[in-house]
């Protein structure tokens, strides 16, 4: 995607200092590194997104727009990246967490059983987070990775192709 298109978009961050519900964060908001349409920035907003989104916890876009704060990247870019996990992916992101977590840790796979009792949720969703948490942020780590690799060779590919033709068209039009 181009920059141009990017800048469509994305909030302009001017309009977003004139909202009330961001008044107490208008100091952090100042940093250009959480605006700026550079590689860099953008290719790690989007793979901090990602990761965040593979967790299992709520609050992914707030998560994601304080890491990014935190990390100095894109901030609009994260958190749009974090509606990777949405209600028709969540369930598949978070079973492949759950299995991922069952095979990196060695342990037995729970017959899935659901009651609406407190014990249920006290020993039942207990036995299951271990796995569930340390598979997801495997996974989230290899998505983002993988992700994060295939925005730079494509904004580097962009940029190139860019470059040539432009450099094409300059001797058209000089010879």
């Amino acid at each position: 995607m181009s920059r141009r298109k990017l800048k469509q978009i994305l909030p302009d961050p001017a309009t977003l200092h004139e909202n009330w519900y961001l008044r107490p964060f208008r100091a952090l908001l100042h940093d250009p590194a959480l605006w700026s349409l550079n590689r860099r920035g953008v290719t790690r907003g989007c793979a901090l997104g990602v990761f965040i989104a593979f967790l299992p916890m709520p609050g992914h876009m707030i998560a994601a727009a304080l890491a990014a704060v935190w990390l100095r990247v894109n901030l609009p870019v994260a958190v749009a990246a974090t509606w990777l996990s949405n209600p028709l992916t969540i369930a598949p992101i978070f079973y492949a967490g759950y299995k991922n977590g069952i095979v990196l840790t060695g342990m037995e796979e729970l017959p899935f059983t659901f009651e609406l009792t407190w014990e249920w949720l006290i020993h039942g969703i207990a036995q299951t987070l271990k796995p569930l948490w340390i598979g997801s942020v495997v996974l989230g780590l290899a998505v983002a990775t993988i992700v994060y690799t295939i925005l730079n060779l494509a904004w580097r590919i962009y940029l190139t192709y860019r470059f040539h033709t432009r450099r094409a068209r300059r001797q058209r039009s000089s010879g």
